[in-house]
């Protein structure tokens, strides 16, 4: 399975504390914050004297790794647990000098203990606890995606998300979503809002591929104090391609599967002052049955440009109200002349069928009007060029 969108390889806190000179000494760390314990020489001392640095620390980011360090001794024991009582995993090195957490054993919003024990090289052996607090979020950073987990799809469908927050760093929110598909595939992310973000490939999908997203979200924070807490991921398909070319000028829609013609239809598009967008469209939804008002379009009831009709077999190209349907009413006008309100209407018989054969995804090139796509009124990301959808990219 070929991957073509990588995952943010964050790097791992984990800090280091030089030896006290002259004594054993205990250093634990965790982004920062430092607990320090030596033992004081035999003569100055009749036990372990324990001295403390940087207790209590909180926000403490939760992909830390705590890493204690003895000089002039050894490890005989170290615990770490959160307020639950829930143990983190962790090692010891060789010569139990160093002990490090295991990675991603750390929780958010969470106070944990170190209880470690050392004994340094006369077998003088002393003990200390301490704690600290990992970050708690302000808010979670949570994901929507269309296309749905398990569907199938046309070749011009994008991958859209959706946050529930503004993100201010788009660059690491977007550094954590990975995309993975089954054929090879060159992509890239859009971002369209401080909310929204699409994925396109540089040409339609090829068909029957099959696509699974990877939100590897945990732990990234897209704005002051605004997280994601889990990492989720979801999975769809790319059925056959089928792309469909209307032709305002010989009224005609030649219907091409997988490469190959397999029906031409006799259409009529947008008459004068209505005319049909010219563009490349995507197929947005499918009615069985859609009632078509235009008062919806600001005409008068009582202008002659006025209709309310039940349209059969309704495909959705546009927000603003053009699809692909049947027209019994014009059936005398399609294949000759341009008659509709700004649809592509056919023969019942004929959008029955192109009904069928149709899914969600499936792609609609107009041309020959003199009338262009408006971006954003519909899935219209193809009418960007490749070098302006990857400008639109935080990376």
């Amino acid at each position: 399975m070929s991957v073509f969108a990588r995952t943010r390889n964050r790097r791992r806190r984990v800090v280091s504390l030089a030896a006290l000179a002259g004594a054993a000494a205990l250093a634990v760390s965790a982004c920062g914050p430092a607990i320090t314990l030596h033992t004081m020489p035999q003569e100055e001392a009749s036990s372990a004297q324990i001295v403390s640095a940087h207790f209590g620390k909180k926000d403490i980011q939760y992909d830390a790794r705590i890493r204690m360090r003895v000089d002039e001794g050894r490890f005989s024991e170290v615990v770490v647990v959160d307020e639950q009582g829930n143990e983190v995993p962790g090692s010891l090195g060789k010569g139990s000098t160093v002990w490090r957490s295991a990675p991603d054993a750390l929780d958010f919003s969470k106070k944990y203990t170190v209880a470690a024990s050392a004994v340094d090289l006369r077998g003088v052996e002393q003990e200390r606890t301490a704690g600290f607090r990992t970050v708690e979020p302000v808010g979670e950073l949570v994901a929507d995606m269309y296309p749905y987990e398990g569907g199938t799809y046309g070749v011009g469908m994008p991958i859209t998300v959706t946050f529930n927050h503004a993100v201010s760093d788009r660059a690491a929110v977007q550094e954590a979503l990975e995309v993975e598909t089954s054929r090879e595939v060159v992509g890239a992310w859009h971002w369209d809002s401080d909310t929204t973000v699409s994925y396109r490939p540089r040409e339609y999908w090829p068909a029957n591929t099959d696509v699974k997203v990877n939100f590897n979200l945990r732990g990234v924070e897209s704005a002051d104090g605004i997280y994601g807490l889990d990492n989720t991921s979801q999975a769809f398909s790319i059925g056959s391609s089928t792309v469909s070319y209307v032709d305002a000028r010989t009224h005609t829609m030649t219907v091409r599967r997988n490469g190959e013609v397999i029906r031409t239809l006799p259409i009529t598009t947008g008459k004068p002052g209505w005319e049909t967008r010219s563009g490349t469209k995507v197929v947005i939804s499918k009615e069985r049955l859609v009632v078509m008002d235009a008062a919806t379009l600001g005409v008068d009831e009582d202008d002659d440009e006025y209709y309310r009709l039940d349209v059969p077999y309704a495909m959705r190209l546009t927000w603003s109200g053009e699809f692909v349907h049947g027209a019994p009413w014009s059936v005398a006008s399609q294949g000759s002349e341009n008659v509709s309100h700004g649809c592509v209407g056919m023969s019942l018989d004929n959008a029955a069928w192109y009904y069928n054969e149709s899914k969600i995804g499936d792609v609609v090139q107009v041309a020959g009007t003199g009338r262009a796509q408006d971006l954003g009124n519909g899935i219209t990301v193809w009418n960007e060029s490749w070098e302006t959808w990857q400008a639109g990219s935080a990376l």
